[in-house]
């Protein structure tokens, strides 16, 4: 959909067009997003939420495994952010997915943050509580809402 609604060569549709824009716009496509950076956040956001659900439930939170997932999205976080910055310099090609400009906005990461910590009380509030009623006190759908 964004290929055929975008316009030709945005968002530098105002720049002239030269030969290696107009040849390789399929190539310069797919180099431009940040592959890595994404693989990065997916693995670090899988690792802790897996380590989050498991801990206590199927294994114990002093277990090996619960420890080295914590470890290991650590690890990931940290290098997610480090690629981050090092993708977010001047010059370079990959369009970053969290650009370090960001960390200089003080009401975007106000929003962020708000956004991150109203997700799990809006899922619990709209979800789980009226899953709950309906199981655990055999309420209606509607007086569980």
């Amino acid at each position: 959909m964004c290929i055929i609604a975008f316009p030709n060569r945005f968002p530098n549709h105002w720049k002239p067009q030269n030969e290696e824009n107009g040849k390789s716009w399929l190539i310069n496509a797919l180099k431009k997003p940040d592959a890595f950076g994404a693989l990065l956040l997916l693995s670090a956001s899988i690792l802790l939420v897996a380590a989050l659900e498991e801990g206590g439930v199927r294994f114990s939170w002093n277990s090996a495994v619960v420890i080295t997932f914590f470890a290991v999205s650590g690890v990931l976080w940290l290098l997610f952010f480090v690629w981050e910055w090092f993708v977010s310099r001047e010059g370079s090609a990959i369009e970053p997915i969290f650009p370090w400009r960001f960390f200089s906005n003080r009401v975007w990461m106000g929003t962020l943050l708000g956004c991150f910590l109203s997700g799990a009380p809006l899922t619990i509030a709209v979800i789980e509580l009226p899953q709950r009623y309906q199981v655990v006190n055999a309420s209606t759908p509607l007086s569980a809402a």
